[in-house]
C-alpha cells in the first residue's frame, strides 16, 4: 500500500494546486477532534430509538491506534456512518486516504485559505483548478457566520502571520522583568473575518461586526469491505487562543567565569537548552513543532554577550574581580516557568443558532428558563457541538431528513445565513444614512466600496456552493426514495427563504452600489465647484495685483518720458485707477445683463442659421456663420436708431416751433418789428462800430439809426396789419393786468414784478461796486439797499397774510349761508 507521501507526490506532478497546496506543511497541533455516527437499518429501529444507533466522539492525538480501530471497526446493521473531523492533521488525512480511498483534493479544497501551515494571501477557490469539471466524491460549502470580532490578538496582519506560521507559532508580551505571557492558536485550523464595520477610525480595541468564514466539506464513498455508506464532514473548530502565563526564574549559578574555550562552548549549550512545560505535551505539540518553537523562542529571547577570550595582563586583580561578580550576574539566565493557561474564543455569535421554544414571558417568570433562554442566546459554539446539539433533538431529525445525514448542518448554515443577511442590511442602512453626509462620505469611501464589492462577489458564490452541497448527498447516495428527497430538498421553505433572501441582498447591493456611485459623481462635482471657487477667489487677487504690476512696470520703463521719477501720489493715483478699472470689467463681465446679452445672442445665432438652413451642430458656432449674424444685427441696429434719431429730432423741432408760437404769438406785433430793426441795422452798426471813431459820435449815431428804423418799421407794420394783430398785445396786457388785479395770479405781471424788482435792486448795486468810492460809502449804500429789500418783503408778506385771513373767513360766511339754505329747503 502507498503512504500518503507518495500518492500526494505522484498526484501532484499533474495538479499544481496539489503541488503547492498545503498538505505537505507543518503544522501546529497533531490532534483533532472526531466524531463517528452510526445510523442503524430502518427495520431494525423502533419508532422511540433515535435516529442513529452508535455515537463515539474522540480527540485523536498523534498516531492513535485506537481512534483507528474505532474508525475501521463496523458493528452488524449499520447502514450508512458519518464521521465528523472538526479539526485536521496530517495522520488522519493520511490514514483517510490510505485506508478509506478519500481523495487528498478533498482535504486541500477545505484547507483554502484556512491557515492550515502558514499563512496564504490570495488563494485560489476550487473552481479554477484543472479538475473543477471532473466527476468528484466530494463538495465544499463556505459561507459567513454573523459574530462580533472581541479585542483580542491577532490585532494586525503581521501578528496573524506569526500566529500561523509554524516556525513562530506564538506573540510573547512581557509584564516588567519576571512575569509575562504567550499567546498560541488552539487549532490548525484558523481562518480570517470578514470586516463589517464603516468606519475606519474604529479602534482596534473595541467590540467590531463581522463575519467568520467557515467552511464544510462532505466527502461520499463506502466502507472498506463493506457496503455500508461511508460520509466524511469536515468542520471548522471555533477560533480559539491559547494565553498562558509565564513566571520568568533567574537561577544563580554556582561556577565562576572561566576565560578557556570549554568554558564558553558549555556556557553556550546551556544557553540553548529550553525546557518544554508540560502543557505542550498535553495539548499536542508534536515534537518538531516543540524544536521549532524552542529555537524560535531563544533567537527571540536570549541576549548572548560574548566574553573576551583573552584580557590583557595589565588589568589589576581587584578589576578582575568586579568583571567577573557582574559578568556571573548578565549571564544568568530565566528559566520560564508556565503558571496558568486559558483558552480565549476570538468571536461571540450574534443571537442564537439553536431553534428556542421558550418566549420572552416564560422566561421572565421562572429563573431558570431566564439562564437558559441566555445560553442560547449568548452562547458561542462550534458548529460541530451545535451539530450534535441538533442531532440529539429528535423532532428536528424527522423534520428535516430529506437533507439526509447533514441536516443539522442544514440548520446551522440556514440561520448563518439568515443572520448574516440581517447584517449586511443593517450596514447597508448605515451606509445610506451616512452617505448624506459629506464628510462621512470622504472618510469611509474607501471601506464602503470594499464591503460592496466583496458582497457582490461572495453571495452569488455562497448562493451557488449552498445549493450544490445541499444537494450532493440525496443524488450521491442510492435509495429508493432518491427522487423524492431531491425534490423535497429543493421545495424546502426555509432553503428557498435563504436563496431568496441572498437574491434581494444582491439586487439591494446593486441599489446601493449605483446610489454610492451617483453620489460620488455628485461629490465629485462639488468637490470641483469647490476648486472652481477657490481658484475665482484667486482670481479676483489677480484683479489687484496685476494691475499693481503694471503699473510699476510703467514707471520702472527705461524710456525718456520716464527718466525723471515721478511722485508717489501719481503711482498711488494710477494703481488706484486701473485697479478699480479692471475690476469694474470682472464685474461687468459677471453682471446679469452680459449674461443675459450672451444668452439672447445665442439664441439669436442660432436661430439665424436655422433661417439660413446651416443649422448648428453640437453647440459649435463657425465664425462664417457668427460675422454674419454679427454684421446683419449691426446694420439692423444702425437703421433703427438712424430712423429714431431723426424722427425725434423731428418731434422736438416741432414740439419747440409749438412751445415758442404759443407763448410768442400775443407778441407777434412786437417781435417782428425788432427782428426787422435787428436785420436792417446790423450791418451798418457793425461797419460803425468796427471804425476808430469817437465813441460819442458813434453813440449819437446808433440811437439816430435805430430810432429812425424803428419809427419807419413799426409805422409800416402797424399800417399794413388788421385790427386783430393790432389789438392782440393791449388786449393781453389788459386781461393779465385784470387778473392780476383780482387774483393775483397773472404770472406774466408777477414775472414783470420780480424782474422789476431785481433790477431795481441789482442796477444800483451793480453801478455802486463798479464805481470807484470810498468802502464806507459802498456799506452804507448796501445797508440801505438791504433794509429796503427786507421792508419790502416783510411788507408783502403781511400783504399775503391779511388776504389769507379775509378769505378764510369769507369762505366760512359763504359756507354757513350755504348750509341755512339747505335747511331752509329741508322744512
Amino acid at each position: 500500500m502507498e503512504s500518503f507521501e507518495e500518492i500526494v507526490s505522484s498526484v501532484a506532478r499533474f495538479f499544481d494546486h496539489l503541488r503547492d497546496g498545503r498538505l505537505r506543511e507543518p503544522v501546529r497541533y497533531d490532534s483533532s477532534r472526531v466524531t463517528v455516527i452510526d445510523y442503524a437499518l430502518p427495520e431494525n429501529r423502533s419508532a422511540n430509538d433515535k435516529l442513529y444507533e452508535y455515537k463515539e466522539d474522540m480527540k485523536t492525538v498523534g498516531a492513535d491506534s485506537n481512534s483507528e480501530a474505532i474508525l475501521e471497526n463496523l458493528p452488524d446493521n449499520i447502514d450508512r456512518r458519518l464521521v465528523i473531523i472538526e479539526d485536521i492533521y496530517p495522520w488522519i488525512m493520511a490514514l483517510l486516504v490510505t485506508r478509506f480511498g478519500v481523495s487528498p483534493e478533498f482535504f486541500e479544497e477545505h484547507l483554502i485559505n484556512s491557515g492550515y501551515g502558514g499563512l496564504r494571501p490570495n488563494e485560489k477557490e476550487a473552481y479554477s483548478w484543472k479538475t473543477a469539471g471532473m466527476k468528484k466524491s466530494h463538495i465544499s460549502m463556505k459561507w459567513y457566520r454573523p459574530t462580533w470580532r472581541l479585542p483580542k490578538d491577532p490585532f494586525s496582519r503581521q501578528d496573524l502571520q506569526d500566529l500561523l506560521n509554524p516556525e513562530v507559532g506564538s506573540l510573547e508580551y512581557t509584564r516588567g522583568k519576571s512575569k509575562g505571557s504567550t499567546i498560541e492558536l488552539a487549532s490548525n485550523v484558523f481562518r480570517s473575518e470578514w470586516e463589517l464595520w464603516t468606519d475606519p477610525k474604529t479602534a482596534i480595541r473595541e467590540k467590531k461586526r463581522c463575519g467568520f468564514e467557515e467552511r464544510a466539506s462532505v466527502w461520499k464513498g463506502k466502507m472498506p469491505n463493506s457496503a455500508c455508506d461511508l460520509v466524511i464532514l469536515l468542520l471548522d473548530p471555533l477560533p480559539v487562543l491559547r494565553e498562558s502565563t509565564v513566571r520568568f526564574e533567574i537561577q544563580p549559578r554556582s561556577s565562576a567565569i572561566s576565560f578557556s574555550d570549554s568554558s564558553d562552548e558549555s556556557s553556550m549549550a546551556s544557553e540553548d537548552t529550553d525546557p518544554v512545560p508540560s502543557s505542550d505535551m498535553e495539548s499536542g505539540l508534536t515534537g518538531n513543532s516543540r524544536r521549532s518553537r524552542s529555537i524560535h523562542s531563544v533567537v527571540l529571547n536570549s541576549k548572548r554577550r560574548l566574553e573576551p577570550k583573552r584580557r590583557s595582563r595589565f588589568v589589576p586583580q581587584w578589576l578582575l574581580g568586579l568583571l567577573q561578580r557582574g559578568g556571573d550576574q548578565q549571564r544568568r539566565d530565566p528559566k520560564k516557568v508556565v503558571s496558568q493557561v486559558k483558552l480565549r474564543p476570538v468571536i461571540e455569535h450574534i443571537g442564537s443558532r439553536l431553534p428556542s421554544d421558550i418566549s420572552l414571558e416564560e422566561a421572565l417568570k421562572s429563573p431558570p428558563l431566564l439562564e437558559k433562554l441566555r445560553r442560547q442566546l449568548f452562547a458561542t459554539k462550534s458548529t460541530l457541538d451545535t451539530f450534535d446539539d441538533y442531532l440529539d433533538d429528535g423532532a428536528h431529525a424527522e423534520r428535516k431528513a430529506h437533507f439526509n445525514l447533514i441536516s443539522p448542518l442544514f440548520e446551522i448554515v440556514q440561520k448563518d445565513c439568515m443572520g448574516f443577511l440581517k447584517l449586511l442590511h443593517n450596514l447597508l442602512d448605515e451606509i445610506n444614512e451616512e452617505m448624506l453626509d459629506d464628510t462621512k462620505m470622504e472618510d469611509r469611501l474607501t471601506r464602503w466600496r470594499q464591503i460592496l464589492t466583496r458582497a457582490q462577489l461572495e453571495l452569488p458564490e455562497m448562493k451557488r456552493s449552498m445549493v450544490e452541497f445541499f444537494n450532493f448527498l440525496p443524488l450521491a447516495i442510492q435509495s429508493a426514495d432518491k427522487a423524492v428527497q431531491v425534490n423535497a430538498v429543493h421545495s424546502d421553505p426555509e432553503l428557498q427563504r435563504c436563496l431568496d433572501g441572498i437574491d434581494k441582498m444582491i439586487q439591494r447591493l446593486q441599489a446601493v452600489s449605483s446610489s454610492l456611485t451617483s453620489n460620488m459623481a455628485l461629490l465629485d462635482s462639488r468637490r470641483s465647484i469647490a476648486e472652481a471657487q477657490s481658484i475665482t477667489r484667486l482670481t479676483e487677487l489677480a484683479f489687484l495685483f496685476i494691475p499693481l504690476t503694471f503699473a510699476a512696470t510703467l514707471f520702472g520703463m527705461q524710456i525718456d518720458q520716464f527718466e525723471n521719477p515721478v511722485p508717489l501720489s501719481t503711482f498711488v493715483i494710477l494703481a488706484i485707477t486701473l485697479s478699480g478699472f479692471s475690476y469694474g470689467v470682472r464685474l461687468a463681465i459677471r453682471s446679469s445683463w452680459l449674461c443675459s446679452i450672451k444668452h439672447s445672442s445665442k439664441e439669436g445665432i442660432k436661430m439665424y442659421a436655422d433661417w439660413k438652413r446651416k443649422p448648428i451642430q453640437g453647440g459649435y458656432v463657425s465664425t462664417t456663420i457668427f460675422l454674419e449674424w454679427l454684421f446683419r444685427v449691426l446694420w439692423f441696429l444702425m437703421r433703427y436708431y438712424f430712423s429714431r434719431t431723426i424722427h425725434g429730432i423731428a418731434t422736438t423741432a416741432n414740439f419747440t416751433y409749438k412751445l415758442v408760437w404759443f407763448f410768442l404769438s400775443p407778441l407777434g406785433i412786437i417781435l417782428k418789428p425788432l427782428s426787422y430793426i435787428a436785420l436792417i441795422c446790423v450791418l451798418p452798426l457793425s461797419i460803425l462800430w468796427t471804425r476808430q471813431l469817437n465813441h460819442e459820435i458813434q453813440v449819437v449815431v446808433t440811437i439816430a439809426c435805430i430810432s429812425s428804423v424803428s419809427v419807419v418799421v413799426i409805422a409800416v407794420f402797424w399800417k399794413s396789419g388788421d385790427h386783430r394783430t393790432r389789438s392782440g398785445l393791449p388786449r393781453l396786457l389788459r386781461a393779465e393786468y385784470d387778473l392780476f388785479k383780482t387774483e393775483r395770479h397773472s404770472t406774466l405781471f408777477s414775472l414783470l414784478l420780480w424782474f422789476g424788482g431785481a433790477c431795481v435792486f441789482l442796477v444800483p448795486i451793480t453801478v455802486l461796486w463798479s464805481k470807484d468810492a470810498a468802502p464806507g460809502v459802498k456799506a452804507a449804500l448796501m445797508t440801505v439797499l438791504v433794509l429796503v429789500l427786507l421792508v419790502a418783503w416783510f411788507t408783502y408778506g403781511i400783504l399775503k397774510l391779511i388776504q389769507f385771513v379775509q378769505g378764510g373767513d369769507s369762505d366760512t360766511e359763504s359756507d354757513s349761508d350755504s348750509d341755512d339754505d339747505r335747511s331752509i329747503m329741508n322744512d
